[in-house]
């Protein structure tokens, strides 16, 4: 769990990071140009997933339990369901992890939001 814990918090960093990064000149407008840029990259279902994502960390308490009530949680799992449908995650994929408790599902697709994340950034950066 701690692992789990660490991952998704260097996650939540690298996260911030991309999206508050600007241009070091001193020009505005190059600052504003690059947020936008930044924020280009997401989507609406990742920028929704990231907010559930908050609240579910803010929910744990120190033995990792969510204090979270169970309508919470399924909105949680819908916005992870309609991420990981919009990323193209294989259903069986999906039904695997739904299967084994929601802490898997929601940590699955923090992994796969991360590897789409940073696949959308690396080809940014190779059209530059």
């Amino acid at each position: 769990m701690k692992k789990q814990i660490l991952f998704c918090a260097t996650f939540l960093i690298y996260v911030c990071s991309t999206t508050t990064s600007c241009s070091t000149t001193n020009d505005g407008a190059e600052e504003i140009q690059s947020k936008t840029e930044n924020a280009v990259l997401k989507t609406e279902k990742m920028l929704s997933f990231e907010s559930s994502l908050k609240v579910w960390f803010q929910s744990r308490n120190e033995n990792g339990i969510s204090t979270l009530n169970n309508q919470s949680i399924d909105v949680i799992k819908n916005q992870c369901l309609e991420l990981l449908t919009e990323i193209g995650v294989n259903k069986n994929d999906i039904e695997s992890k739904i299967k084994i408790s929601d802490d898997a599902l929601i940590m699955f697709t923090l992994e796969q939001y991360s590897k789409k994340l940073q696949e959308k950034y690396n080809q940014k950066n190779q059209i530059r």
